[in-house]
């Protein structure tokens, strides 16, 4: 910590054996504030360290205190083989582990992605004291978005129990929702007490490091809801003869900056996985609205009726709040979806004008 600090090991004829940690300071300097500020930093530090290393992340001993946690030459999410485990959150941050198979590079991807990007400059400095995280910038795991990630190198070790590090890296992920904010926390607080004497824990930022960057628990009646976690603001259902005007919508939606899945939109995402499942996930948990093109042939297409019935099985758990957006291509009743919900009909609304007004809903509850 002392030569993170900037102090240097040196001989010294003030202390007994010869030698001692010295760092030049201005005249009054108040020494006597310094050392009670030191040791709240050097505390805040061991905490942050025993929160890491739950998370798998160790200091290095160096020039000072550094943490790592990587050992793979790849961008850590293009390979032959990438396998979504789980995924995890907590009030800072959403954390998803993959299985990357490449050949050479092996073993598992932490991905973070802040639940209020982008990072504060503080966090940035953070990130960067974290040795071993990169950024990617168009994360498939959090719709094309920018994520943080480190890598955790598959290890075979036949002379354990387990026969390899497999074991490790799931308890390192499964920490991370209870260790890495509260650990990003202490580190923050370390470097907040030890600046006012001119020297810091980590690399500069763009603005003073506050004790409160990273907040508390909020009080339950302002706590986040499940819509803040959503991967796409809107998901669109469409028949395949509905769908230039689905396309023409998503890229007006796009280019407001609302997150629209459109399966053009995702070519390359979807690209081998089996539709069935990923579409069931994407209509029935993960978007905030499913807007549907209801139509004669949206009727009775196998794929459209598939990702109705997720829609409408999310419509059932949610007791009929508002999830469905319907948008009537021809005026007919849809199994299922009661009558009685609001829609707005082509025939009524350019698709310009229902663009505006979908656009005008989502930015009313984000």
């Amino acid at each position: 910590m002392l030569l993170g600090l900037g102090f240097e090991l040196s001989n010294c004829s003030f202390i007994p054996g010869g030698k001692c940690f010295a760092r030049e300071v201005a005249d009054g300097f108040d020494l006597p504030t310094f050392a009670e500020a030191f040791t709240r930093c050097f505390n805040a530090l061991n905490e942050a360290d025993r929160h890491f290393q739950q998370c798998g992340i160790y200091v290095v001993r160096g020039e000072g205190p550094r943490f790592i946690g990587k050992t793979a030459s790849s961008d850590g999410h293009t390979s032959p083989k990438v396998q979504h485990l789980k995924d995890s959150e907590d009030e800072v941050f959403r954390y998803i582990l993959t299985w990357i198979d490449g050949g050479r590079s092996k073993g598992w991807t932490i991905h973070y992605r802040p639940q209020h990007p982008p990072l504060s400059p503080d966090l940035e400095s953070a990130f960067t004291f974290l040795e071993g995280f990169s950024s990617f910038p168009q994360c498939l795991e959090f719709g094309f978005e920018q994520c943080y990630w480190r890598f955790l190198t598959f290890e075979e070790r036949p002379e354990t129990f387990e026969r390899s590090n497999s074991g490790f890296a799931h308890k390192a992920f499964d920490a991370h929702a209870s260790h890495f904010a509260p650990g990003l926390k202490k580190l923050l607080e370390a470097h907040a007490e030890i600046m006012p004497y001119g020297m810091n824990v980590l690399p500069s930022s763009k603005r003073v490091v506050q004790k409160t960057t990273i907040q508390e628990p909020r009080p339950p009646q302002v706590q986040k809801t499940r819509e803040s976690a959503y991967k796409y603001d809107v998901a669109l259902s469409f028949a395949g003869s509905e769908r230039v005007l689905a396309e023409k919508l998503a890229t007006i939606l796009q280019k407001k900056e609302i997150k629209v899945f459109y399966d053009g939109f995702y070519a390359e995402h979807l690209c081998g996985k089996d539709l069935a499942v990923e579409f069931d996930r994407i209509y029935q948990i993960e978007s905030r609205y499913c807007v549907m093109f209801i139509s004669r042939e949206y009727a009775d297409r196998l794929w459209t009726i598939h990702e109705r019935r997720s829609a409408l099985a999310r419509l059932l758990k949610e007791r009929g709040k508002e999830y469905i957006l319907p948008i009537k291509v021809e005026d007919i009743n849809l199994d299922g979806l009661a009558p009685t919900i609001g829609y707005l009909a082509l025939a009524d609304y350019p698709i310009e004008a229902i663009a505006e007004i979908l656009f005008q809903k989502l930015k009313a509850v984000s």
